[in-house]
This record gives C-alpha cells, structure tokens and sequence, in this order.
C-alpha cells in the first residue's frame, strides 16, 4: 500500500489543502482500501477546497483509460459518490474483467443509484459476481431488490443479504440454524433482526458454540430480541471474557442487571506514583471504560446510576468522561453536586460534557457559574494577564506558532467524535457537492476570531481555512458542532464551551422557571447578578433572563387577595403560607 496512506491525519490534511483543488483527485485514489482517519482527511479537504473539486475530479474522469483514472473512479465509488456511477455502468455494459466488474457491482451498491439498478440486477445471472452483486443489492434494499435476492434464497450470498436486511422468511432461518458454518452464524443474525420473541430460545444452545461467528452471532441477536429468556445465559458467556460486541449488546439491552454487570467488570483506574509501584500496574478487569460507559448511556437504574456517580471522580481520561456524562439519568436523577464537581474541576472538553448533563436540570448556582464563564475571555492564556494586554496581538503569536492542521489531525485522533458516523456525513456532503462557505466562523464571537487569526497567520489557505471551520459548525457529532469539540480539544481556547453555553442557555433558563412562582424570583435575580456588563452576547442573555422573570411574575402563588368589608372595600395582602 502506498505509504501516503499511514501519514498522520494533519500532515495529510495540510498537504491537500496546499496543493489545492487540481491535486485532490490524487488522494481520491486511496479512498477504497485506506484507514477511516486517511478517509475522514481526504473528505475534510475536499470540502474545505470548494466548488473547484467539482471540475478537478471531473477533468480527471474525462481522460483516457490509465491505472490512475481507475483508481480515481474506484475512490468515488467506494466513497458513494455518484459521479462515479455512469463509468461503472459502462464497466458493465461492456464487460471488462471479472475483478473490474466486481468492483463495478459493489461501488453501485454504495452508490445506489435508481438507473443502474438493472444491471446489479442482470450482475446475478453471472456466476463470478453472483456475490458481489447480492452484497449490492442489500445496500439498495428496496422491494425489487428484496424480491431478485428471495428468488435465490437457497444461495448462500442472497440468504446473507436477506439476513441482513431482516427480510429473510422466518422458517428458513430456523432451518438455517442447523446448516452449520457459514449458514448458522448468518441465520442467528437474521433471527434478531426479525425481532419475533418466542424464536429466542433457538439461540440459546449456540451461545455455547465453538464456532466464534456462530457464538456472537447468537449472543447478539438474542440481545436484540431482548433477552426473552432472560439475562442469565447472556451475562454467563460475558463472564468468560467480555468484548467490545458483547458490552455493546449487553448495554443495548437496557437491564439493570446487565448493565451492573458491566460496571463491576470494569478495571480499577490506573494507580499512579507509590501506589503503582506498590500495586504493580494495572489490576484485572475490563480496561475499555469508554465503551462500557458508551453502552450504559441510557439508564436509569438508580443502583447503575449511583455506581456511574462513582466514576465521575475516578475516571480521568476525557473521552471515556465524555461517554459517561452522556448518560442523561444522571442529570435527570438529582445528581447535581457530583456533575457540578466534574463542571468545575475537569479539562475544558470534561467540562463541556459536564455542562451538557447540567444544562437539562439546571440549578440556579450553575446558571450563575455559565454568565461567569460567558464573560470571561475566551483564550485561557489571558486568564491572568494585566488588562494592558492586547488579545489580538496574543491570538496573532498563537496562531503563527501553532499549525491548525496539525491540531485539527489530533483531534481526529482523539476518538471524542465518532469516526463512522462523521465519515458517513462528509461523504454524503460531498457525494452532493455540498460545500461550506467562507469565513461563517470568523463572525462567531471569540472562537471565530481564534480560527480567524489561523487564517491570517496563514494567507495562501486563508480561504480554504475558513471553509473548513464552517464545515466543523455545520457536522455534529451527537448534536454538538465539531468546531466545539475541537476548541475544548485544543486546551488552549474555552470558545467551544462558551459556543455551547449561549446556544443552550435559553431552554436551560426555561427549564429553570418551569413550575416555578414569584417566589423564587429572588433566586433569578441571584442569577442576573452575573450576567456579563459587556460583550456581543450580554444583551441576548440579558432578554432571556427578562422573559423569564415575567414568566415568574405571572405565576402568582405567593398572594391572596381578601375584600374586607362591602362598604369600606378594604384589600388586605396576605402571604400564602
């Protein structure tokens, strides 16, 4: 494989965008068989060069036949792009070799386009691609598709496909189940994705199963139907030995005892200084705390939720903190003062995950906490600087010394965004050419002009720079923007958190209010006190915290009325006890 491949993401990143669009086409060829991190620089720099990648990858394909053209085209495919769908059908159309067509029949499966649909269809009737296109037409999964590939559901490579999608016939998986390999851990898989409960215990026996495809296969899909049988079996084979699939499936499942399971499997922090030369490293357990806390998000088993609120103090790496502050029963289970210490003792991206669990519970002293740190600076270094200090001559130093791509490639090594899921929406962004604009960033209170000032540092990208901070406002990862992530990231600019923090300041200040009276308006007003003199956001935040003293206001429950007297017609105010 060419070495171009294993380069470290910012170095790659960097390189695309220097060499501008005309060069892009190149890194398009290693797009099939390359690393998720080569793939994701590849799409960041696409998009981040603009519309001019149009007409490069276009006047690439428009040459003559060359090894070089193919693997340009074969990048295309496998990305899901449909420029590239036209030149497979022709591949097929005029029969090239069997390894071209193969090729052909599965990139149109990723592209899965409505016009080539015939001719993956007509790729079943050719005995070297009866596979390929089988794996194809389960991409495209529409009722045609599902129809060609039940017509040969005694061949292995249309069961699998059918399997897959959940559409295979119940009896025929059942009969599967004692076909042995490959047909067994294929049937399993159908099995639970067809979600019929009293086939369950058909699963048990090939929990036990030497056949390791055959014994996950069966544990997952008896996970996703839902244990019907109950956990036990389940938790019996992961107490041999837990694996990422099997924490996965356990999670999902959503039961207190599985999940409890997880937690007492996990390994103790790692001891540090006399206490790891005294304990000897690490003790044995489970070590993949991000994936335990991944899959036990979504409790609310007040035992799992009390063991979670353990961890808040214990874990320390902060991509396995931001998994654990995902789980929304700990915000919502009166465990304020446990995410409030995470909030105020942890590194900018632990605490922009703690704030996201305190923003849906708010207390009024975390309301004041966020005014303070929405009026503070939004570059760390200037925390203690005298007030003589320029900021812009510091974010000038800064982004002359740093290298943005650099940064950006470490964090998309991190693991804090999810790979799979941002590869999948740059793909898609760019199989449609979807390009950001220019500069939105730079309009976006301090952590535009940080990103601003790595534009200037910078003149010959400035502008493909500046598309590609748009790019990062424009991706989520779980409903934050990208660019958020990636400032808490860097360590050395709050702007992400403060992004964050006004974006969701007005539905927290509501959930605030919400049931409450004018009795409380005392600790609104507490509240107020912090809100910043100055700044491009004093005056919004200023409006909220109005709406909602008047929303406290109407809600009149400290106050009766009482006409004394028809004649007089006294009023005597008296306070509700």
């Amino acid at each position: 494989m060419d070495p171009l491949v294993h380069r470290p993401a910012g170095d790659l990143l960097e390189e695309i965008v220097g060499k501008g669009a005309e060069g892009f086409p190149r890194y398009l060829g290693h797009a099939g068989e390359a690393p998720r991190t080569y793939r994701l620089a590849v799409l960041l720099g696409g998009l981040s060069l603009g519309p001019g990648v149009v007409e490069a990858v276009r006047e690439h394909l428009g040459r003559r036949e060359s090894p070089e053209k193919w693997a340009v085209v074969r990048g295309l495919g496998e990305l899901g792009h449909p420029e590239a769908e036209g030149y497979f059908a022709r591949v097929l159309r005029e029969r090239a070799s069997a390894d071209a067509m193969a090729v052909a029949v599965r990139c149109l499966g990723r592209i899965r386009g409505e016009k080539t649909l015939p001719l993956v269809l007509g790729a079943l009737e050719q005995p070297l691609l009866v596979a390929e296109a089988c794996g194809a037409l389960g991409r495209y999964g529409t009722p045609e598709a599902v129809a060609a590939l039940a017509a040969r559901a005694e061949e292995f490579p249309a069961f699998q496909a059918l399997a897959r999608l959940g559409a295979a016939d119940p009896d025929r998986l059942t009969a599967a189940l004692g076909r042995g390999a490959p047909w067994t851990a294929v049937a399993a898989h159908g099995l639970g994705l067809l979600g019929d409960q009293a086939r369950g215990e058909l699963l048990l026996p090939l929990l036990a199963s030497r056949d390791r495809e055959e014994a996950r296969a069966a544990f997952e899909a008896y996970a996703r139907l839902g244990a019907p049988q109950g956990v036990a079996p389940l938790l019996q084979v992961a107490g041999r030995g837990l694996e990422a699939w099997s924490v996965e499936a356990l999670g999902a499942l959503g039961d207190p005892e599985a999940h409890g399971f997880l937690l007492a499997a996990l390994a103790p922090p790692r001891p540090t200084g006399f206490w790891r030369r005294l304990l000897g490293g690490t003790k044995p357990g489970y070590a993949d705390r991000r994936g335990v806390f991944r899959a036990v998000r979504g409790a609310t088993d007040p035992g799992v939720l009390d063991a979670l609120t353990g961890w808040l103090t214990a874990e320390d790496d902060p991509v396995a903190l931001r998994e654990l502050l995902g789980c929304r029963g700990l915000a919502e289970g009166g465990r304020g003062e446990a995410l409030a210490g995470a909030w105020r003792g942890g590194g900018l991206t632990v605490r922009y995950a703690a704030a996201r669990a305190l923003l849906q519970a708010p207390s009024g002293a975390f309301l004041a906490e966020a005014l303070d740190c929405l009026g503070q600076p939004g570059l760390l270094s200037l925390d203690g600087a005298p007030a003589s200090t320029d900021p812009a001559r510091v974010l000038e130093v800064l982004a002359r010394d740093e290298n943005p791509f650099l940064l950006l490639g470490g964090f998309l090594d991190s693991g804090l965004a999810d790979p799979e899921t941002l590869e999948a929406d740059l793909a898609a962004r760019l199989g449609t050419w979807s390009f950001p604009g220019e500069g939105a960033a730079a309009r976006d209170g301090a952590g535009g002009a940080f990103l601003g000032a790595f534009g200037d540092a910078r003149p010959g990208v400035r502008r493909d720079l500046g598309r590609l901070w748009t790019l990062l406002g424009e991706v989520t990862d779980r409903g934050d923007p990208l660019v958020e992530l990636f400032l808490c990231h860097g360590g050395t600019h709050r702007g992400g958190l403060q992004r964050m923090l006004l974006r969701a300041f007005p539905a927290a200040v509501a959930r605030f209010v919400q049931g409450r009276g004018d009795r409380h308006l005392p600790e609104l007003d507490a509240v107020a006190a912090h809100l910043p003199a100055a700044g491009p956001a004093a005056a919004s935040l200023g409006g909220v915290l109005d709406g909602a003293r008047r929303a406290l206001m109407a809600e009149c429950r400290d106050i009766a009325l009482l006409v004394e007297g028809s004649q007089r017609g006294d009023v005597v105010l008296i306070e509700a006890l």
